[in-house]
């Protein structure tokens, strides 16, 4: 792997975890698989471990689950495409990629999806295309946070780059507390009533 494609996969974890924080969904961690195929491909597999709270006692409960579920999802392929030289998401190309090349964060946000349609009725009576349109805005409410906190972003970045270049070959995990050293605070994600 050269360096772009570290940094890359590096960034890709830290918008999971950055969106995490932002809804006080408190991750474990990231960890860093690394791979080697027969072919000489080399390739770093992220995960960020985030647990959620699955007590429902209402549909609003339901609801925000399914709604931080795709925010999450969505995070890791918008943070990959944060442009450093612009700071700011290419929100086509981000779109793009977490549509085409990340099928498990697709299929998590596509179940999460029906679960936000089915709680709330609003959004199937005032749209045509229901979950397109809820789509965008979610991709919206992760651009516009990214964005907004970009420097968290990089700084946090930069130090899992730094921990992977060090353990270069082996299996990367980095605990919460050693990222929440690096952060002194993590602003609130102010979610969107979507109707």
């Amino acid at each position: 792997m050269n360096k772009d494609e570290i940094r890359k996969v590096a960034k890709h974890e830290v918008g999971h975890y950055l969106i995490s924080r932002a809804l006080n969904i408190f991750p474990k961690g990231i960890s860093f698989t690394f791979l080697q195929y027969k072919d000489g491909y080399i390739e770093y597999q992220g995960m960020t471990e985030t647990e959620f709270n699955k007590t429902f006692e209402t549909l609003d409960d339901v609801y925000n689950y399914a709604h931080d579920k795709c925010l999450l999802s969505i995070a890791g392929s918008f943070a990959e495409n944060f442009d450093e030289s612009f700071n700011k998401i290419i929100i086509e190309k981000a779109k793009k990629e977490f549509e085409e090349l990340q099928p498990q964060d697709q299929l998590i946000t596509q179940e999460a999806l029906h679960i936000i349609l089915g709680c709330n009725s609003e959004i199937k009576k005032n749209s045509i295309f229901p979950a397109l349109e809820t789509l965008d805005k979610m991709y919206k409410e992760v651009t516009d946070y990214i964005n907004n906190n970009y420097n968290l972003l990089i700084k946090l970045t930069n130090y899992v780059v730094e921990n992977i270049e060090k353990n270069y070959g082996q299996n990367i995990y980095i605990p919460a507390k050693n990222l929440e050293i690096k952060v002194n605070t993590y602003p609130i994600l102010e979610k969107k009533i979507l109707n």
